[in-house]
Parts: C-alpha cells; structure tokens; sequence
C-alpha cells in the first residue's frame, strides 16, 4: 500500500512516474559519462546504474533514437558539448 502511495504522490507532484523519472536520471548520468569518459558502454551502463548493458541500449535508442556507442562516437568527433544537445533536443522534440 505505500508503494502505491508513493507513487501516487509522486506522479502527481512531477508529472511522471519514478520509474520514468529514474530512468531519465540515469539516462542523463550516462551521456555525461559517454561524453567525458573513455569508458567503455558495458561501464557506461553500470555506473549509470542499469541492471544491464541490454536494458541500458534499449532504454537509450528509446528515449534518443542512436544506439550508445554511436553517440559516443558522434560525440567524440564533434568539438563542443552544444552539438550534442542540439541534436538530443531535435530528437526528443521529433525534428530529426
């Protein structure tokens, strides 16, 4: 029943629920560590704090329509963070 409660409330004061605002923070944590790091996507994911690399991927291409490493390696070619958020922004807006 709290758990119910919970989540409840908690849409009800953000507009979404806790697993989609869950999700979206470790999305939002993982492009920084793409975008900073060297690590590796299997890394990306865990420190992000996904359950796995496959949940991580699909959550990934779902919310921003490229696959991880690819945005990384987008990412890498380009030489400021704007491109990048430019692009985050067309996509999640749907002017891809």
């Amino acid at each position: 029943m709290v758990h119910i409660s919970f989540s409840r409330n908690f849409k009800s004061a953000n507009g979404i629920s806790f697993n989609t605002w869950l999700i979206n923070a470790r999305l939002n944590q993982s492009l920084e560590l793409l975008e900073s790091t060297n690590l590796a996507v299997t890394e990306v994911s865990e420190k992000a704090g996904f359950s796995s690399e496959q949940i991580y991927r699909k959550h990934f291409v779902q919310k921003y329509g490229i696959a991880p490493k690819a945005w990384k390696k987008m990412f890498k070619s380009k030489s400021t963070r704007s491109v990048s958020y430019t692009h985050l922004r067309a996509h999640e807006t749907g002017r891809n």
